[in-house]
């Protein structure tokens, strides 16, 4: 007896299979013009801004009752301005009977009571202005906040670590926060 010996079709390409198969082709053929008429969107583009020392110090000069010069902390973090309560009893601020509460990068929120203040800042030029800023009663440092860095529109490079801006027309600041 005779083996029957199976002939073996060749295998088609993946061009063949498309070409037998509208469907298969039809498919790819729609995928392929949405991938060419839809890219993935770019991720958005970041940079980051190191400082050499990690933060921003300037001299200011405080004034309530008694005028006194400190070492201050540039912070674009904080909205607000704020001096450590040992700073307010220092120059004995006025205080004006109102609280916020604000609340630190580690998630600690605490009332502060508002105080008006005359802050001269040296690094921007000549004039004193008053202000209304937070005393916190568990503060370490004098902070300038955004509240204070935007009326003065004040820039920060970023390589230097160099701090400018534009001082206002009116000698008091209004406080929008």
């Amino acid at each position: 007896m005779r083996q029957q010996t199976r002939r073996r079709r060749p295998k088609a390409s993946a061009l063949g299979s498309l070409i037998r198969n509208p469907l298969v082709l039809i498919a790819a053929v729609a995928i392929t013009y949405y991938a060419e008429t839809h890219p993935e969107p770019t991720p958005p583009q970041t940079t980051t801004l190191t400082l050499r020392n990690e933060s921003i110090e300037k001299t200011v000069i405080l004034s309530g009752a008694r005028r006194q010069e400190y070492s201050a902390l540039i912070d674009t973090g904080s909205s607000r301005t704020s001096i450590p309560q040992k700073v307010a009893d220092e120059i004995g601020v006025k205080y004006t009977g109102r609280t916020a509460t604000m609340c630190s990068a580690y998630d600690e929120c605490l009332p502060e009571m508002e105080a008006v203040v005359a802050i001269a800042l040296p690094f921007l030029g000549k004039g004193e202005y008053t202000v209304n800023l937070l005393v916190n009663p568990k503060g370490k440092d004098v902070l300038v906040g955004d509240d204070i860095l935007s009326v003065f529109n004040v820039k920060i490079d970023a390589k230097t670590g160099e701090v400018t801006g534009t001082p206002p027309t009116q000698a008091t600041l209004t406080n929008t926060h």
